[in-house]
């Protein structure tokens, strides 16, 4: 079936303790901070403890259904603008998952690298804005974020590829705790 819900939640087991979490949202900082790293990494590194970090600390907390509750209210609020359309019809909390599968994409495109236009289209050429040394990337963190919190809302393919990207990550960024502060 293509629209099959996404698989089942990563982080309901929590790979990390909430030290590590915390210690990964610290990491996070330091490396956007601080520009460590070349730039084409330093994003990419820092994106991939962000979402973790997030998808970790706050995934099935208050702030992720206040946050799931709000983007539907606000979507509600359009389609009732329709009255009585067809359209008005849709489903606000699947919508919401359409804005996460979009987001889901652009994020995949930012983290290609732009060699791989030629074979993946446009979609790679998207980036993450460089920012000067002392500076956080804005870009990175509010991509991350809503992504870290709603990576199991879209349905299909693209909830295959987003929580893809959260398994990816969390390769990535979960040793990173342990490895650097001796967090475990």
């Amino acid at each position: 079936m293509i629209l099959a819900a996404a698989p089942a939640n990563p982080a309901a087991d929590h790979t990390l303790s909430p030290t590590a979490t915390a210690v990964l949202f610290i990491i996070a900082f330091i490396i956007d901070w601080f520009a460590i790293g070349p730039a084409w990494l330093q994003t990419r590194l820092t994106f991939a403890c962000v979402i973790i970090a997030v998808r970790q600390g706050f995934d099935d907390s208050p702030l992720d259904k206040w946050t799931v509750d709000n983007a539907s209210s606000a979507i509600q609020v359009a389609l009732d603008q329709a009255h009585g359309a067809y359209i008005a019809g849709a489903s606000a909390e699947f919508l919401v998952g359409c804005a996460v599968g979009v987001l889901t994409i652009w994020s995949v495109g930012c983290m290609m690298p732009v060699k791989w236009s030629k074979k993946a289209g446009r979609i790679a050429t998207a980036q993450f804005k460089e920012t000067p040394l002392r500076k956080m990337n804005p870009q990175v963190w509010l991509m991350a974020a809503p992504l870290g919190l709603l990576a199991d809302m879209p349905a299909g393919w693209i909830g295959w590829l987003s929580m893809g990207l959260v398994h990816v990550c969390s390769f990535i960024a979960s040793p990173l705790p342990g490895l650097v502060f001796g967090a475990s």
